[in-house]
């Protein structure tokens, strides 16, 4: 759950940064470059990202463990990872994350752009970096935040094969250790919570419509 949060922040942060960039500059270098970035991350296979990270900043340059979970004390009797064992766990599942994210937040902002409320504000004499942050923005989130759920839910899931590269003593690990030893009821436990996590995600973004957008409650 720790792993599955730091990497969604982190890559929505990402992703809409690239995707708000790669809109606010469409058909320019910038666009394009953005877009080749968001490909590249979408086609990296998970466990091979956190591999290769593995082996850069741990191995050769040694600024952060290879892996393990660390100390970093407690929070309401939970164990908190340590700081730097944190970093390539998290970066490893927020790639692929991100990319997904940033195509998408680009078609929205694009899409949205285009209705008559832009125009309007920019006819007022609103800057185009206003009305992208103001009002663009706000009217595209529904399908990002959608998106940023089901990132959320799948990479409690997913984060099964990063678990296993870190040695991140979490849910998947479990899993994978319980398959070895054909321990079918540890099995069946790990997939029925990852399964009830995912509805309880679904369920909290639907919620989360009538927040963001006041017609879905009518």
């Amino acid at each position: 759950l720790i792993l599955a949060v730091c990497a969604t922040a982190l890559g929505a942060f990402v992703g809409l940064g690239l995707g708000a960039l790669a809109a606010g500059r469409r058909g320019t270098l910038l666009d394009g470059l953005a877009l080749m970035i968001s490909t590249a991350s979408i086609a990296l296979p998970t466990f091979w990202v956190g591999l290769m990270l593995m082996l850069l900043f741990a191995s050769r340059l040694g600024w952060l463990p290879v892996s393990g979970y660390g100390e970093g004390g407690t929070f309401f009797g939970l164990p908190l990872p340590g700081p730097t064992h944190l970093v390539l766990p998290t970066v490893t599942l927020a790639v692929f994350s991100c990319g997904y994210l940033a195509r998408v937040t680009r078609a929205s902002l694009i899409e949205e752009s285009s209705q008559d409320y832009v125009r309007a504000a920019r006819a007022r004499g609103a800057s185009a970096a206003s009305v992208l942050l103001r009002h663009v923005m706000a009217n595209s989130m529904l399908p990002i935040v959608t998106l940023i759920g089901l990132n959320f839910a799948q990479l409690m899931g997913g984060a099964i094969a990063t678990e296993t590269v870190f040695n991140w003593p979490g849910l998947g690990l479990i899993m994978m250790s319980a398959l070895r030893s054909r321990d079918l009821p540890v099995v069946e436990g790990g997939a029925i919570v990852l399964t009830a996590g995912f509805l309880v995600v679904n369920l909290a973004v639907d919620v989360s419509y009538a927040l963001l957008d006041p017609r879905v409650r009518d």
